[in-house]
């Protein structure tokens, strides 16, 4: 054959490969009509054309039609006889499977590519996911680590690898990973949910200074070791690091039931927990108390109730809801209560350094006092010690719950207090104080020793001057978690 003729013959090969060039030109335009018509026509001049079997194979997965991709896909992989085309066309074999939950032929797929090409970054990642799916997470992290080394700006691995961390507790890490992902994939909502409940463990700090908390620790030590019995089935609310419910165990309970609403913390619980040797006799329950049953979760009613659901305004972890709630199903008739007590005092005070985050005025020419109506919605809190306050009056009792009797999740009271200097009015400050039980308990005061609870700042309406002797009413009403403050001159 001559040059001119060889030349002629390969000239249509050519034509086809260009006729295939377009039509996943036209694909990629979202032409799905007109990209199939043109594989057709390429199948019309060479049945065994693997590249527009692929092409069609893609098209009908897209369709729907899932038999007819599979067996366009595995002809186009036969005809391509190996080599990049064929490696694609298994590759999406692969996929078919997944889609179609065949996590085992999924994988078959998958590896059959990796043998041929190792460093096929989309079939080590999807092998991964279907590992995964299958359960086996730490051959998956291995190999979406893979994956990202062969594909750095990868976002489904960089998701994945940050899901993964965070399962396994690597909270900076899951983070990092996570936002790399969300700035190359901004308009992804899965991913933004992801970076913002990864986030959000950051408000989860607080428990460090309760944890360091002598005092706190050392009053519900004590009540804990006075309070439990051998044989005794203890049920927490609220895990938080677990050392309140190893002080029950530690202290001779035959089993404590844990429960933990957030599942970031029940699962680092857990670890604590095993780690001091403890996990045979605490378990801890990622739920809510009010799912809890008797008889699916408590192997019985339990004989005594550990649950520090308190928070600065004493009302606003749902203590009321909670202790009602678990005293109607989940506790044995006389069973004990711990802490026993708790109270919200208050004192009435002057603070310059409050004003700046309680009310504003004109900035930069702009009248901005509109904004204070949220100073008066219910109860900021801070850590009022470092406000600078000075102390109109003396400390007075707000709130006074009995915890081992029957409660209300509604309320009200009025209290007349006295000013013992002159000065502002500007808050009401608050704070609780604890009774674990009749022996031990701790206080939340600014004005005493550290604690690790921070207090709550009810603004007042004018700001009133006062006189040493005048009678200052404060109105109060709470219903569950939220209390209501109406303060006035009398």
């Amino acid at each position: 054959m001559s040059e001119e003729d060889a030349g002629q013959a390969a000239a249509p090969a050519g034509d086809l490969e260009a006729a295939l060039g377009a039509a996943w030109a036209q694909l990629r335009a979202g032409d799905v009509d007109g990209a199939r018509l043109a594989g057709l026509r390429i199948l019309g001049r060479d049945p065994e054309h693997g590249g527009a079997k692929r092409l069609l194979g893609g098209i009908a997965a897209h369709n729907g039609d899932l038999e007819s991709a599979r067996l366009l896909l595995a002809e186009a992989a036969a005809a391509a006889g190996g080599g990049e085309e064929a490696a694609r066309a298994v590759h999406e074999l692969g996929c078919l499977a997944f889609a179609q939950q065949d996590y085992e032929a999924a994988a078959a797929r998958f590896l059959e590519v990796l043998e041929a090409r190792p460093d096929h970054a989309d079939a080590v990642a999807n092998l991964a996911s279907v590992r995964l799916v299958q359960g086996r997470h730490e051959e998956a992290r291995t190999l979406f680590e893979r994956a990202l080394a062969l594909s750095p700006g990868n976002v489904q691995v960089l998701s994945a690898l940050g899901r993964l961390a965070a399962q396994a507790g690597d909270y900076a890490r899951s983070l990092r990973l996570l936002a790399q992902a969300s700035a190359l994939a901004p308009a992804d909502g899965q991913i933004e949910q992801a970076v913002a409940q990864v986030a959000g463990l950051h408000r989860l700090a607080w428990h460090f200074p309760m944890m360091n908390d002598a005092r706190r620790n050392r009053a519900f030590r004590s009540a804990i070791e006075r309070r439990v019995r051998p044989g005794d089935l203890v049920l927490e609310i609220g895990t938080g690091s677990g050392l309140l419910a190893m002080m029950a165990a530690r202290a001779g309970a035959e089993r404590v039931i844990s429960l933990e609403l957030v599942p970031q913390l029940a699962e680092l619980a857990r670890g604590v927990i095993a780690r001091n040797g403890y996990a045979d006799r605490v378990e801890v329950l990622p739920i809510s108390s009010r799912v809890a049953q008797v008889g699916e979760h408590l192997p019985r009613p339990a004989d005594l109730l550990i649950a520090e659901v308190l928070d600065a305004n004493l009302l606003g972890e749902d203590l009321l809801g909670t202790l009602v709630d678990a005293r109607e199903r989940l506790l044995a008739p006389g069973a004990g209560v711990l802490p026993e007590r708790v109270r919200l005092m208050g004192r009435l005070v002057e603070s310059e350094v409050l004003e700046r985050y309680v009310s504003v005025g004109e900035v930069e020419g702009f009248d901005l006092s509109a904004f204070e109506r949220l100073a008066l919605a219910p109860l900021m809190r801070f850590d009022s010690v470092r406000l600078g306050n000075r102390a109109l009056s003396a400390p007075f009792e707000v709130i006074d719950l009995d915890l081992t009797g029957p409660l209300a999740l509604s309320g009200s009271r009025r209290i007349e207090v006295a000013a013992e200097a002159a000065g502002r009015l500007d808050a009401l400050v608050l704070w609780i104080d604890i009774e674990v039980d009749g022996e031990a308990g701790y206080s939340g005061d600014p004005e005493g020793a550290w604690s690790s609870w921070h207090q709550a700042v009810q603004p007042v309406a004018g700001r009133p001057a006062l006189e040493p002797g005048r009678r200052i009413a404060v109105g109060l009403e709470w219903h569950r978690r939220f209390a209501f403050f109406d303060i006035g001159l009398l």
